[in-house]
């Protein structure tokens, strides 16, 4: 009987450990009977080995991590693998500057998941090891379950993560709290992070702006231009010259953002057309020309405080970071411990700049040019400020 699923790669089933395991765990049982691993005959065993079989031998039983799932679902473990999730110590070590000088409480594997030995050896990773899991919780392996908010919640909230709660305090958020509650039908159609981030069951994950909320074709604006060209340099993407920068690489293959501007143009439409879904295509357009100005804003105003930190190393007044990117202010905290006004810049960016992108494209752009932009406002006068100072 062809079950859809590799049978060559699984194990015959066993009913001990449902006999044993309906005393011991009931709900595990009951999740894996009600879910389709039961009815394509994936047994216990596929994912938890066969060493275990009583409870002398408790500690035989395997986890069940990502590679247990590559021999069903490769074409999931493949997308992931090639997006930001798959790639958990590269990530930390291309973003030192992003979560620690800014105060995170949070431990690294908070978010990013991997092992002592790959951190001690600086390994790449291909996918974290326990990925899947991540989302999908119990033995049930439900898509709805999977699907739900809380999962993504854990990572993607606080600091430049603040997806989550301005998810909860946008429109979306809040119709999907009343559904949660009962109060709406459980027909209405309410978008989850899902909805737009997982289109068609991929798991890729990737938008057009990316996590930094940069790409690589050039705008039609020519202060917008120049302000990108600097932030670039300061990320080290790209060198003063225009030629790819020291991170420029470790940027591309971890998808932190579109490199190709045809792969922008992709990912855009691939989200339009996910919007309206809902709504209309004049609301659509309005939106994201709204979500694009306030990224123009953030960057200009980024892009000035890059420029005032640079005419202090030019002055000799500060000493230049020691990293790929030269001549201009390191935003990703590579080059070592920075200044009082060089962490303001790394605040600047990682924390109000990403905040007011969030706050854009997952709740309202208008709300984020009026609030969000004061913020960058206040850091850039700040630098100004320490700039004089030191000065004097």
């Amino acid at each position: 009987m062809d079950h859809g699923y590799p049978v060559d790669k699984k194990e015959a089933v066993k009913q001990t450990c449902a006999v044993c395991h309906t005393g011991k765990t009931i709900e595990i049982v009951d999740g894996w009977i009600d879910s389709k691993h039961s009815m394509n005959m994936v047994s216990c065993a596929v994912c938890h080995g066969s060493g275990h079989n009583s409870e002398e031998n408790i500690d035989k039983a395997e986890k069940a991590t990502s590679d247990k799932c590559i021999g069903c679902h490769q074409m999931q473990y493949d997308q992931i693998s090639a997006g930001k999730h798959g790639y958990s110590l590269e990530a930390v070590n291309a973003l030192p500057g992003a979560h620690g000088k800014i105060g995170s409480d949070r431990k690294c594997d908070t978010c990013h998941v991997f092992t002592a030995a790959q951190v001690e050896s600086e390994a790449i990773m291909d996918i974290a090891s326990d990925t899947c899991t991540t989302c999908h919780k119990t033995h049930s392996f439900s898509l709805e379950e999977a699907g739900k908010t809380s999962n993504c919640m854990p990572c993607h909230e606080g600091l430049n993560q603040l997806q989550g709660e301005v998810y909860a305090s946008s429109k979306h958020g809040e119709l999907y709290k009343l559904k949660q509650k009962g109060e709406l039908s459980s027909k209405t159609k309410v978008p989850t992070c899902a909805t737009c981030h997982m289109r068609d069951g991929q798991h890729h994950m990737i938008t057009a702006w990316g996590f930094y909320g940069l790409q690589m074709e050039p705008p039609k604006d020519d202060e917008w231009l120049k302000s990108r060209r600097l932030i670039f340099q300061a990320m080290g993407i790209e060198n003063a010259d225009g030629m790819p920068g020291f991170q420029n690489e470790t940027v591309k293959k971890i998808s932190l953002m579109r490199l190709n501007p045809d792969e922008w143009k992709e990912e855009r439409g691939k989200m339009i057309k996910t919007c309206k879904e809902c709504h209309s295509g004049r609301e659509t357009k309005r939106f994201f020309k709204a979500a694009d100005n306030v990224i123009k804003a953030a960057d200009i105003l980024t892009a000035e405080a890059v420029r005032t930190i640079f005419k202090l190393y030019d002055n000799g007044i500060l000493e230049k970071p020691d990293a790929g990117c030269l001549l201009f202010p390191d935003i990703s905290g590579s080059s070592g411990k920075p200044t009082a006004i060089e962490n303001r810049l790394n605040v600047m960016f990682f924390e109000s700049r990403m905040t007011a992108i969030r706050e854009a494209f997952h709740n309202n752009p208008e709300k984020a040019a009026q609030q969000r932009l004061v913020t960058l406002k206040q850091d850039l006068d700040a630098i100004l400020k320490m700039a004089a100072e030191l000065q004097q």
